[in-house]
C-alpha cells in the first residue's frame, strides 16, 4: 500500500496548523513578531545589508528589508514553477509575515525603541529621512502591515482550499495486520 498520499495529507494538515498558529501570534502579539520565524528572518535581513552594500549606501540600508522579501519570494517562485501549490502558499505566507515584520521596523523609524544589533541606526529612519518622508513612518508602516496581513490571510485560506481539494476524494481505510 502506498502511504505517500496519507503522509502528504498529514504534512499539509500540520502545515495548516502551523500557519494558523503563526496567524494567531501575528494578530495577538503586541509587536506582531513570530519569534521562531523572525530569528531566521533576522539572519536573512542582516545578510541583505552585506549583499546590497556594493550598490551604494541607500541600497545597503534598504538591502536588509529587501532581502527579507526576496528570499521567500524566490522560494515561492521555485514552488510556482515546480507546481507545488501548497509550498507556494506557505512561502507566500512567509513573505507576508516578513512584510508585517518590516512594518514594525518602519513604524519604529522615528521613535527608535526597538532593540537593534550593535545599537545601530534604524534602517527605516535613515531611508525615510533620506527620502524626506520620516514623518510618514506610521502611515507607510500601516500600509505595509495591511499588505502583509492580507497576504498571510490569503495564503492561509488558499492553503486550506488546496488541502480540501486534495482530501475531498480521499478515503481512509483501515489496514489489517
Amino acid at each position: 500500500m502506498d502511504r505517500r498520499p496519507i503522509i502528504l495529507v498529514l504534512g499539509q494538515a500540520a502545515g495548516i496548523l502551523g500557519l494558523f498558529f503563526f496567524t494567531l501570534v501575528i494578530l495577538t502579539s503586541p509587536v506582531r513578531l513570530v519569534p521562531f520565524l523572525d530569528n531566521a528572518n533576522l539572519l536573512i535581513h542582516e545578510s541583505g545589508h552585506t549583499f546590497f552594500a556594493p550598490l551604494g549606501e541607500f541600497m545597503g540600508f534598504l538591502g536588509g528589508s529587501l532581502t527579507q522579501l526576496l528570499v521567500p519570494a524566490a522560494f515561492a517562485l521555485y514552488f510556482w514553477y515546480s507546481g507545488h501549490k501548497f509550498s507556494l502558499a506557505a512561502c507566500l505566507f512567509w513573505t507576508g509575515e516578513n512584510l508585517i515584520n518590516i512594518s514594525v521596523y518602519i513604524r519604529d523609524a522615528r521613535s527608535q525603541l526597538l532593540p537593534l544589533i550593535n545599537n545601530g541606526i534604524n534602517d527605516w529612519n535613515w531611508i525615510l529621512g533620506k527620502l524626506q518622508m520620516l514623518q510618514f513612518d506610521q502611515v507607510i508602516g500601516g500600509i505595509v502591515y495591511d499588505a502583509g496581513l492580507a497576504i498571510c490571510l490569503g495564503s492561509l485560506v488558499w492553503a486550506i482550499i488546496i488541502f480540501y481539494n486534495r482530501t475531498k476524494g480521499l478515503r481512509l481505510q483501515k489496514t489489517s495486520t
